[in-house]
């Protein structure tokens, strides 16, 4: 088993989950009976329980308005393996030429196999730099087939009962929220997705 620090989700987004529930000193979505309607698909990163998330990382990595959401979660993985930051707007637009829907739309989205193939072959963009750097590519990517396997590429074990995905959406939002199990297979179950994105260096990220 590759060894993994980073696993990205798109899920379904329902309109309660701009609303998390605070339990414990932690924001939680997917806890009520009720989630509401659906209001569109999101892309949120979860580490694993060694990695750290910096302050300055949180405060960068806000997507605002745009559907951004793919490209940002690329960025933030390569920022946990890599300690520095990345351009999430950048990522997510060459993700968008991939898809082949046209000029790169800010409120259209992009899929998580086109991020993955822009990090594939092109690497990641540094915060500041005008196109991607090769030193910052990916192997390859696969996709995990059930909320079990995210746990375990996680190395969390089924005691802890949660995954803790980190957000895009800036200060107005915690930058943590967890994801129950229960929650997590009913999403998968949704047509989400869990991809792995795999270190040229042999490590997942």
């Amino acid at each position: 088993m590759i060894g993994a620090s980073a696993v990205g989700t798109m899920i379904e987004w329902y309109d309660s989950f701009y609303d998390p529930d605070e339990m414990d000193g932690a924001f939680w979505i997917g806890r009520r009976a009720n989630w509401g309607r659906v209001v569109g698909g999101h892309a949120i990163p979860a580490p694993d329980r060694t990695t750290k998330d910096r302050k300055s990382w949180h405060a960068h990595y806000d997507q605002g308005s745009e559907g951004a959401c793919a490209g940002f979660a690329g960025s933030r993985e390569r920022s946990w393996i890599e300690r520095r930051m990345f351009d999430g707007f950048d990522l997510y637009r060459r993700a968008q030429l991939r898809d082949g829907f046209g000029p790169p739309d800010p409120a259209r989205g992009t899929s998580m196999r086109a991020m993955g193939e822009a990090l594939q072959e092109e690497g990641a963009t540094r915060k500041g730099d005008d196109g991607p750097d090769g030193r910052y590519r990916i192997g390859s990517f696969w996709w995990a087939q059930s909320w079990d396997e995210v746990r375990t590429i996680l190395g969390i074990p089924a005691s802890q009962g949660y995954v803790e995905p980190h957000n895009s959406s800036g200060d107005d939002y915690p930058q943590k929220v967890r994801i129950a199990d229960e929650a997590g297979v009913r999403l998968l179950r949704e047509d989400g997705e869990a991809m792995i994105l795999v270190d040229e260096k042999g490590i997942a990220a």
